[in-house]
């Protein structure tokens, strides 16, 4: 019953794994960051098994087949880093607007804290 319940506060939010290791599950998917050149500065941030899939799925939507996969991370914090991304860079949805590189870089500071709480 602790594991569970520590397991639905890390799932809530990062904060409430400062105070004690977290259990994460086993399972890793990717964070993925997906653009349009019809869009400049709005970024699509995801989680999925298989993210050239998913860009496929965007094209389908597009004559021009203009989306392009722009970064992707294989990570077991997938939830948690996909939630706070859209949120710092919140604009619609899951799309965040901001500068590429400064998204990528809070992906990857993400992934590396998560990797710490968990002892990796």
């Amino acid at each position: 019953m602790r594991v569970l319940a520590a397991l639905l506060l890390c799932f809530a939010g990062f904060a409430a794994c400062a105070a004690e290791p977290c259990h994460w599950p086993d399972e890793e998917k990717f964070v993925y960051i997906i653009s349009n050149k019809s869009f400049p500065g709005w970024y699509k941030v995801g989680m999925a098994n298989d993210p050239q899939a998913r860009l496929n799925n965007f094209q389908t939507g597009d004559p021009h087949r203009a989306y392009k996969l722009e970064f992707q991370m294989k990570t077991p914090c997938y939830r948690e880093i996909e939630k706070r991304v859209i949120r710092k860079f919140a604009d619609r949805y899951e799309w965040a607007r901001g500068n590429l590189v400064e998204i990528k870089g809070e992906i990857g500071r993400l992934h590396n804290s998560c990797l710490i709480r968990r002892g990796a």
